[in-house]
């Protein structure tokens, strides 16, 4: 505290930086450490100093201006304000640990119920990982013939580690990497289309497993393994955060009059 009240931040006088970016610069300068945490961070109060000293001219900091540097700085000198009370909050909790309490039995009555819904071979029966992660759970998920919903890609590996077979994993995401593309289609996953975006990428994927045709020696190794999510786009429903099926979402391909020839076309 007194070696930022000893400081005289006239000499530190800019037009061209934030007070936040002003301050880093001081505590690189003199090798103080921007997180140190006293009443208030150091960042704090230079920042402080810095946009209120009437000899300075520090201009504001807007959100879009921010750098990678001064974000990460403000998220740790906010995590560091409340570590000590976390600390107290934990050590006086004593050895209990969080217990999740599940009825075996009403699960599977309650997968029962979805397969008696929809009967038949031809359907695979995805449960959601990240609704259930936990491995005993996925055990009997499996057990009863069902196959892994995955939203991430972690989800993909924490599936196939449980030994769900890879055409019973169905890889679901709007925002795919190439990598995982490539990655989920060698290892024989399911794998649900987002976007034109993520149909370039396969494209690319195939005539880079393949050569410039993009087609396998085995015109039947990717045989229903790739599909297409389709936005029907029937609107909102009563939880507006839960929507997929608005004009805006980020799930499927909109399917509306101006789009339908090309999303047939693209199936095909």
């Amino acid at each position: 505290m007194e070696k930022v009240q000893a400081l005289d931040v006239t000499q530190y006088k800019t037009t061209s930086k934030s007070a936040v970016e002003a301050a880093l610069d001081i505590c690189q300068e003199l090798a103080w450490d921007p997180t140190e945490v006293v009443q208030a961070s150091l960042l704090d109060l230079l920042v402080m100093r810095l946009s209120s000293h009437p000899s300075t001219e520090i201009e504001s900091l807007r959100e879009d201006s921010k750098s990678l540097q001064v974000v990460e700085t403000q998220h740790y000198v906010r995590g560091s304000s409340v570590q000590d009370i976390v600390k107290h909050a934990i050590s006086s909790l004593g050895d209990i640990n969080a217990v999740d309490l599940i009825s075996t039995s009403k699960l599977k009555a309650r997968l029962a119920s979805l397969h008696a819904a929809f009967p038949g071979a031809h359907f695979n029966h995805a449960i959601a990982v990240k609704a259930n992660p936990i491995r005993s759970v996925l055990r009997i998920v499996q057990e009863m013939g069902f196959g892994a919903e995955c939203a991430s890609f972690a989800e993909v590996h924490h599936a196939l580690s449980l030994n769900f077979a890879p055409r019973s994993v169905v890889y679901d995401s709007p925002c795919k990497t190439y990598d995982e593309l490539k990655t989920a289609l060698q290892l024989g996953c399911y794998i649900n289309l987002d976007n034109e975006d993520e149909i370039d990428k396969v494209a690319r994927v195939f005539i880079d497993l393949y050569g410039p045709s993009g087609v396998p020696a085995d015109r039947l190794l990717h045989d229903r393994q790739i599909g297409l999510r389709i936005n029907p786009v029937v609107g909102g429903g009563s939880i507006a955060s839960t929507s997929t099926a608005t004009s805006s979402s980020k799930f499927g391909l909109p399917w509306t009059p101006d789009t339908q020839a090309t999303l047939v076309a693209l199936f095909h």
